[in-house]
């Protein structure tokens, strides 16, 4: 198994033309699958204008429409700024039965971060 920052073979690289952040903001995600609504907490590895990388405890299913909602905290913000977005999962990996999983989201529109009134 390759680097979980890696492309799959699949993945055309020129899908990766935004600058990726290592930042670690909680999330929240919502899916529907089968008729199922799911959620779960969970925390971002790297955030991109297009997508992102998340860390949780369970698998979010391969395809999957999601809704999220991210919390930007820390350095020059001044107070947690709620992030919502759409997208849907291009990418699950799970290292082990107790490590839990990274889920890679595509978003539907490029995130927007309009700190203005934010900032100190």
């Amino acid at each position: 198994m390759g680097n979980i920052n890696d492309p799959p073979p699949n993945e055309s690289r020129e899908r990766r033309n935004n600058r990726r952040f290592p930042v670690s903001y909680p999330i929240h995600v919502k899916w529907l699958h089968k008729g199922l609504a799911s959620e779960v907490h969970a925390v971002t590895k790297n955030v991109s204008v297009s997508g992102l990388l998340i860390d949780t405890s369970v698998a979010i299913p391969q395809d999957c429409p999601v809704e999220f909602t991210m919390v930007v905290h820390g350095g020059h913000v001044t107070r947690p700024i709620p992030v919502s977005g759409e997208g849907h999962v291009i990418r699950v990996e799970s290292p082990g039965p107790a490590a839990g999983c990274a889920i890679a989201i595509r978003c539907k529109r490029d995130i927007e971060f309009n700190l203005s009134g934010f900032a100190s």
